[in-house]
């Protein structure tokens, strides 16, 4: 298995566009050895020739630039089969608008986030209006195999954050 660690910085990115503590002031001004990063995303590949996407942060434009193995094909082919989406979260889904100029974009999320995407923020009803969208319905606690090789298995992660979008629960 292949994995590239595309973005690891927290919603906003580092330094954070609106923050002037003490470390984005040093990341801004180069006084530390510290590099900045883009929000968080992961590229992960059985074969080093098709990639799937954990998340779609805001950044994923840059973050494929970066990863010669996420460049375009054969004119505007991807090496991108779909993206795994662990959460509604907009650092983890902005980007799939940023990916509307491909084929159909196969997502798998779970359908609390689905519904959210498509109910709360309208994120996907907006996002179909560019190009299909192929919803795989992730089931907690079940094997999911990508047909490659390579298999996940989703679980929820328990939260006490406030619901932005819907009633929330207390399981993620």
């Amino acid at each position: 298995m292949w994995l590239r660690v595309l973005g690891s910085a927290a919603g906003g990115g580092f330094p954070q566009w609106n923050c002037s503590c003490p470390a984005c002031r040093a990341v801004r001004e180069g006084s530390r050895p510290c590099h900045p990063r883009t929000q968080s995303s992961i590229a992960v590949s059985a074969d080093r020739h098709r990639w799937f996407l954990l998340n779609a942060s805001p950044d994923i434009r840059a973050q494929i630039e970066s990863f010669p193995a996420l460049h375009p094909l054969d004119g505007r082919a991807t090496p991108l089969q779909a993206v795994l989406l662990t959460d509604a979260e907009l650092d983890h889904t902005l980007g799939l608008l940023l990916l509307r100029e491909g084929r159909a974009l196969e997502l798998h999320a779970t359908p609390a986030v689905h519904e959210t995407l498509c109910e709360g923020t309208a994120l996907l009803r907006t996002l179909e209006r560019y190009c299909p969208v192929d919803w795989r319905p992730v089931v907690p606690g079940a094997d999911v195999s990508l047909d490659d090789g390579l298999s996940y298995r989703a679980f929820d992660v328990p939260t006490s954050k406030r619901a932005r979008f819907g009633a929330g629960t207390e399981r993620g």
